[in-house]
């Protein structure tokens, strides 16, 4: 097993950013929009800040409570995002509630960092790669230190939601790779409309055998992948996070032998540091 070392590898990368922050006359802006509580979501908020603080980025949070009407939320998040001092915006997922999906189209295109909007993620499901979300270049830079080939390459993906299962899904198929998505709720066909490459099955339960070179899993589960499910060789990176008693836990058990496992990708620790990464290098145009 070797595991993969996101936080070292972040690091490399900031040089680099504070060089091109240097260049703008103006400091860049961030808003952090948050609706409701969740644990998972303001540790990483806290993380966004500080890296943002650390480099020279500014930034503005507001967190608004979701006993609001819809037509308040949206009118209080419309307000934030027309700011022209604002350079990027993000809408932290998940929503508290499903009628407030539409709130991520008021997102303006040109500070959609998350390929959140529609207008956004149509261009992205078109196959047009020149702006890429943050958790696509993350696994990028992961597969291109491991020379991972994805032609014809057999991939399982836990977890098929929009910030990560999904669009990692569109683009390791686009690259040739054989792409199998499964959760732990039911997922259809219409959650994957235009993705027809892509392989859909059942739903996912703890203790499934997983035959695949490559493993992506973005649950939120804690401890819910048994590493024994997984083959010998198995390479894995772990996106999930959820909180337990008060620590980050990834979908991976790491409690248990992983020796048997080829290149890793940790959570915490691994695809983290570098998602925020690159949530920076598209506000500043890298």
């Amino acid at each position: 097993m070797i595991n993969f070392d996101g936080k070292k590898e972040a690091e490399n990368l900031d040089l680099i950013f504070i060089d091109r922050i240097k260049q703008f006359s103006l400091p860049k802006t961030l808003l952090i929009l948050q609706i409701g509580d969740n644990l998972s979501s303001e540790k990483y908020i806290n993380l966004k800040i500080k890296y943002c603080e650390k480099i020279g980025v500014g930034t503005i949070y507001k967190k608004i409570e979701p006993i609001l009407s819809d037509g308040q939320i949206m009118d209080t998040v419309k307000n934030m995002l027309e700011d022209e001092n604002i350079d990027g915006a993000i809408i932290q997922i998940p929503l508290p509630r499903q009628s407030l999906q539409n709130i991520l189209n008021l997102i303006p295109y040109n500070k959609d960092l998350d390929l959140l909007s529609d207008k956004k993620r149509e261009q992205f499901y078109q196959k047009n790669f020149n702006f890429l979300p943050p958790t696509v270049r993350a696994l990028r830079h992961f597969l291109a230190l491991d020379k991972i080939n994805m032609a014809q390459r057999s991939i399982t993906i836990l977890g098929g939601g929009d910030l990560v299962g999904k669009p990692v899904a569109f683009y390791l198929s686009s690259l040739g790779a054989k792409v199998t998505v499964l959760d732990t709720e039911e997922i259809t066909q219409t959650n994957f409309k235009n993705l027809s490459q892509i392989t859909l099955q059942s739903i996912y339960h703890k203790g499934q055998k997983i035959d695949s070179n490559l493993v992506i899993s973005a649950m939120g589960k804690s401890y819910y992948l048994d590493p024994d499910d997984l083959k010998p060789g198995t390479s894995i990176v772990d996106f999930g996070s959820s909180i337990v008693n008060g620590a980050t836990i990834g979908d991976l058990d790491t409690r248990d032998d992983i020796s048997h496992l080829g290149y890793v990708s940790l959570s915490p620790g691994g695809m983290g540091p570098l998602v925020i990464r690159y949530l920076i290098a598209n506000l500043i145009g890298l």
